[in-house]
């Protein structure tokens, strides 16, 4: 038996038996077919929909100029299947990013968010899916102010 084959063993018999596993499903009302992608090496099957493998990172992103929080998801594109995702949904603009967090081996996920999807850059090598919520605080209170310049019927 050899060195690497040695250390193999010894990591799947150290390695936890439940591995929690984080999946991505992105859905767009003008795209019918959503992404699902698990980071894993093998397909997974979740609430009976097929997650493929693929290679995804998240972070955290600082804006201290309008203090609302956002995340970032690196996903690896491979393939080129999420490039043409994204040019359907032409830019990704209204798409939703649903994260779920399930144990190796379980089809029911242990922990589930939904956020909307600002934006999507795509690069040759990943595609960068901007997670947050609108600036609500920063909108106008009312659509139209009636003032002598907008109503001067009025005044």
């Amino acid at each position: 038996m050899t060195q690497s084959e040695r250390y193999r063993r010894a990591q799947r018999a150290l390695a936890p038996a439940d591995v929690t596993l984080t999946a991505l499903e992105i859905t767009h009302p003008d795209v019918a077919d959503p992404v699902r992608v698990v980071n894993d090496t093998v397909s997974r099957t979740i609430e009976g929909d097929t997650y493929v493998p693929l290679r995804f990172q998240a972070r955290l992103v600082s804006d201290p100029e309008s203090g609302l929080p956002r995340a970032e998801l690196v996903v690896n594109n491979v393939g080129r299947a999420l490039t043409q995702w994204v040019e359907r949904s032409e830019g990704g603009a209204g798409a939703q990013c649903r994260v779920l967090q399930v144990i190796a081996g379980e089809d029911t996920p242990q922990y589930d968010v939904s956020l909307g999807v600002q934006a999507m850059p795509v690069r040759n090598s990943e595609v960068r899916v901007v997670l947050g919520h609108a600036d609500l605080f920063g909108r106008r209170a009312v659509r139209l102010r009636h003032d002598p310049e907008t109503s001067p019927g009025l005044f």
